[in-house]
C-alpha cells in the first residue's frame, strides 16, 4: 500500500507531507502512514490531533505505519512517553500495530518510547513488516501481544 492509496470504507481526516491519518468508522480504527523527517513541533501538534480524534470517535484500533519516517529527537522520545502516551492510555484504545520505519535511528527512538510505555499502557501492542498482517492481527476477536 503506498502513502496515496486507501482501503475501503477509510477516509482522511489529516493530510500533511509529514503524515496523513486515515479513520475506518466501521472498524473503529485510525492509520497514521508517517514520512520522512518531522519536526518538533510539528510531531507533538500531529500526534495530539491523532489523540483528539481518538478520543471523539472512541478509536479502538490503531495502526502506524512508521515505514517512511525517519529519526525522532530525543526530547520528543520523552514528551511521547511522559506526556502523550499517559494521556493516550485514558482513551478507549485497545489495540496498536506498528510498521517499523527501514531507518535506523527511528527503530531505536521507537523501541526507546515503546519500552518506556510498560506499565503506562493496558492494551497490546504488535509489530509488522506486513501491513495486511498488522491488520488481521488488530482485526482479530481474541489478541495476543505480536
Amino acid at each position: 500500500m503506498t502513502h496515496h492509496e486507501q482501503e475501503a470504507g477509510e477516509k482522511l481526516v489529516y493530510d500533511e507531507v509529514y503524515l496523513r491519518i486515515h479513520y475506518d468508522a466501521a472498524r473503529s480504527l485510525v492509520r497514521l502512514a508517517w514520512q520522512g523527517y518531522v519536526p518538533s513541533e510539528t510531531y507533538r501538534e500531529a500526534l495530539d490531533t491523532a489523540l483528539e480524534f481518538v478520543l471523539r470517535n472512541k478509536v479502538h484500533l490503531w495502526l502506524a505505519d512508521l515505514r517512511g519516517m525517519s529519526a525522532i529527537l530525543r526530547d520528543d522520545e520523552l514528551w511521547t512517553n511522559t506526556d502523550w502516551f499517559p494521556r493516550l492510555a485514558r482513551t478507549k484504545l485497545q489495540r496498536m500495530a506498528i510498521l517499523p520505519s527501514l531507518d535506523f535511528f527511528n527503530q531505536m527512538s521507537v523501541r526507546r518510547i515503546m519500552d518506556g510505555t510498560t506499565g503506562v499502557i493496558e492494551f497490546p501492542v504488535g509489530y509488522f513488516a506486513d501491513p495486511e498482517e498488522a491488520l488481521d492481527w488488530l482485526l482479530e476477536k481474541d489478541v495476543k501481544s505480536a
